[in-house]
């Protein structure tokens, strides 16, 4: 027997409920420090897209980690992120750039693994070695792990994470992680998003077509669904996984399950909100990203 497994369908009220207003004596540095790993030649868009969505979800200070080759590029596509150059190999991170990385985790409150990385071996080495140095050294670091950072888990040398970690995996993302058909994750949503909950003891959030399932090893989960279906365009997942970092770090009182709940409902607001300003077919990830505050304003009420 499976035995009983209890279903939460996310709502506005429950979800303002765990948004307080902001401070009046909050700085930079206590709104929370994020530091997001990402990017690769072609594909910075995906890591400058998560790193605003940090901080339009409330971070006050948030550094882009990029390869070295592609830090002038980043830089001249923002200006509230500041860039961390790393070494690189042909055009994404490289396994040495985490003796940069060791000694500067400590400054950071949560690290944003994964969007536009690439799949080539070295930025996964690069990752499977951060996640066992954080796992030996800072295991009170909130992760996040989006797109190809979760291709690293195969590698590590033992499943599970002593950190506190949140997993954001698409159909594909999490077949691979299970070794699985696409089709079966597809299928039985929940149970396939428990089996990576379990192995890896942390919160899976699941985006599966229009809705998100947000899973941690006990028999209850939470059901998302108020996306729309133009948020399934290229880098929506990254302004997600932007949104949960900022989040985790700026909001008092979100536990890690907590914050895996809200940050795809404000995600799915955000989308609606967007919708409205353009159309659903014309919808794009920039937009999702741009009404990020104004969901957080009408969920907390302001």
């Amino acid at each position: 027997m499976r035995g009983i497994i209890k279903q939460i369908i996310l709502g506005r009220a429950s979800i303002s409920a765990l948004l307080p207003r902001r401070g009046a004596g909050v700085h930079k540095y206590t709104a929370g420090r994020v530091l997001v790993v990402a990017g690769s030649r072609g594909m910075t868009g995906a890591a400058l897209l998560a790193a605003k969505a940090a901080l339009r979800a409330g971070a006050g200070l948030v550094t882009l980690a990029v390869p070295a080759e592609l830090a002038d590029l980043v830089d001249a596509q923002n200006r509230e992120i500041l860039t961390l150059p790393l070494p690189g190999r042909g055009g994404t991170l490289a396994p040495a750039a985490l003796e940069i990385l060791g000694p500067r985790l400590r400054k950071f409150d949560c690290v944003l693994l994964g969007p536009g990385l690439s799949a080539r071996r070295p930025a996964l080495v690069l990752v499977r070695d951060l996640l066992q140095y954080i796992n030996s050294y800072l295991p009170g670091l909130k992760v996040v792990l989006d797109a190809d950072a979760l291709r690293a888990l195969p590698l590590l040398q033992r499943p599970g994470f002593r950190m506190r970690a949140i997993l954001t995996p698409h159909a594909g993302e999490l077949a691979g992680l299970l070794s699985s058909p696409v089709r079966y994750v597809k299928k039985n949503p929940y149970f396939a998003a428990r089996r990576a909950a379990v192995r890896h003891r942390t919160v899976v959030v699941f985006k599966n077509a229009d809705k998100t399932y947000i899973v941690r090893e006990r028999g209850r989960y939470f059901l998302n669904c108020n996306g729309n279906p133009g948020m399934a365009t290229a880098g929506s997942g990254d302004v997600l996984a932007g949104i949960i970092a900022g989040l985790w770090v700026s909001t008092p009182g979100l536990t890690t399950l907590r914050t895996a709940a809200v940050g795809p409902y404000i995600h799915g607001l955000a989308g609606g909100l967007a919708a409205r300003k353009t159309s659903v077919d014309g919808l794009i990830a920039s937009d999702i990203l741009e009404n990020v505050p104004a969901a957080l304003k009408i969920l907390k009420g302001e």
